[in-house]
């Protein structure tokens, strides 16, 4: 599949979230969205965002920037079945969203690492050596 009919798929699949909002036909469009975004998952992901983790994740959030209504959908039809991860790409990103990239892995490391797990002095350190 060519990444052409991924992102056609893909803009098909939001279509048909958005408009599971609009017409609560919601069994009709989960599995229009399900079906196509089972095709668009045999093909592979270019992530650019640091920490963003859609290069594994069964996870997406479809915007509609009028209004900004978010819906989200999830699935192991919509998970890659394999991602090329070029960080080289994350350069490309304005400086805001590599920030915020950058705030996020913070935010999961200081996570682990202040918890009241034992034993766990090796994770620790290296998550103290990352944030230094």
């Amino acid at each position: 599949m060519t990444r052409c009919k991924v992102a056609i798929a893909i803009a098909m699949t939001a279509t048909a979230l958005l408009a599971q909002q609009e017409t609560n036909e919601v069994a009709a469009a989960e599995a229009a969205a399900a079906e196509i975004a089972a095709e668009a998952a045999l093909a592979e992901t270019n992530a650019a965002p640091a920490a963003a983790g859609s290069e594994g994740s069964p996870d997406s959030v479809i915007t509609r920037e009028e209004g900004m209504f978010k819906r989200g959908a999830t699935g192991d039809a919509i998970r890659p079945k394999f991602s090329i991860l070029n960080p080289a790409l994350t350069q490309t990103l304005p400086p805001f969203q590599t920030a915020a990239g950058i705030t996020d892995i913070m935010a999961h490391l200081y996570e682990r690492y202040l918890t009241n797990s034992t034993e766990v002095e090796v994770t620790d350190r290296l998550i103290e050596a990352l944030l230094l």
